[in-house]
């Protein structure tokens, strides 16, 4: 035990001794790990250079990013870009970071979850002005035809862009072909 504790204490005096060019980490505040010889500026710049290229790693943005780009209308991978050319026609590429979007669509997919949720919202409301506001089923009727059209006209197209996201995340494309 005692030679243990002696080669010990010898290792730690010789540690001492050393001189101290030693550089740290950018992350040594989590890893307590030092660098031997490599600069700081140069693992950033290495960093920097990988996200240049386009590497997967930096610059793919997680789902949930990609989702609330899509659904205010965004390209899901730098956000600055239109998904849009109008209402619903989206872009082949997108202007600012040139990802491509041609090959994917929606489909069905996003006016049936846009029926679902305005029929989620619209079927409460039609008891509440049946019961409550509005005796004159016509009335009722007029009303909630012009809510439910109001929230399909307002939601078709973000639930399209966040489906859009989320199958630009998921690399899904449309592989039938016409």
């Amino acid at each position: 035990m005692t030679v243990r504790k002696r080669a010990w204490s010898d290792s730690v005096h010789l540690m001492a001794q050393q001189p101290r060019n030693l550089t740290l980490d950018p992350c040594s505040i989590m890893s307590d790990s030092v660098y031997l010889g490599v600069e700081p500026l140069s693992v950033m710049y290495y960093t920097l250079s990988l996200m240049d290229k386009g590497s997967d790693i930096f610059a793919r943005p997680t789902l949930p990013v990609a989702l609330s780009r899509g659904l205010v209308g965004r390209c899901p991978n730098c956000g600055q870009g239109k998904l849009y050319r109008t209402y619903l026609k989206q872009v082949e590429r997108c202007a600012v970071c040139g990802e491509h979007f041609g090959d994917i669509e929606s489909d069905d997919a996003a006016p049936w979850f846009t029926i679902l949720i305005a029929g989620v919202f619209a079927a409460p409301l039609y008891f509440l002005f049946q019961g409550l506001l509005l005796s004159y089923f016509a009335v009722t009727m007029v009303l909630i035809s012009l809510i439910i059209v109001a929230l399909i006209l307002l939601l078709l197209p973000r639930i399209k862009g966040a489906l859009i996201s989320a199958f630009w995340f998921s690399r899904l494309k449309n592989d039938e072909p016409g």
